[in-house]
């Protein structure tokens, strides 16, 4: 089942509220398993991925920490946004299960591709940081 990208809602809070925004915040890409399924979790979090999976809704799975990025809320956003839309409806992957954040997995087999958008990312992020750092 194809899910359609919808507009990041934490994106558009954490740009208008700077406080929010400015607090610590993890980005997450998790390998998670049921039965004899496995397929790619992204999200953010203000708590640990730990404690963010700690919900009942969750209990049937396992899942493993593939990447962290601790940073700030608006970071992580901006990261789960970038992976996201550059996805848009191509490799989006429907549990058998729902679950909050259902609608931010993905197939195994684009693991290679997520850590690919992952890397273009922070070289976007790193070269406009210089640019507005060297006012270029």
């Amino acid at each position: 089942i194809f899910l359609k990208y919808r507009e990041n809602k934490h994106l558009k809070i954490y740009t208008e509220n700077s406080n929010l925004g400015n607090r610590p915040g993890i980005f997450y890409m998790c390998l998670f398993k049921i039965n004899k399924t496995e397929f790619i979790k992204i999200g953010i979090t203000s708590k640990s991925i730990e404690k963010r999976f700690n919900k009942s809704e969750y209990d049937k799975y396992t899942y493993k920490i593939l990447q962290k990025i601790e940073t700030t809320n608006l970071i992580s956003a901006k990261i789960e946004h970038h992976l996201l839309k550059n996805c848009n409806n191509r490799f989006i992957f429907s549990p058998d299960i729902i679950f909050n954040g259902y609608s931010e997995c993905f197939d195994l087999s684009d693991k290679d591709i997520l850590i690919s958008l992952l890397e273009d990312f922070f070289f976007l992020f790193i070269n406009r940081v210089l640019c507005d750092w060297f006012s270029i």
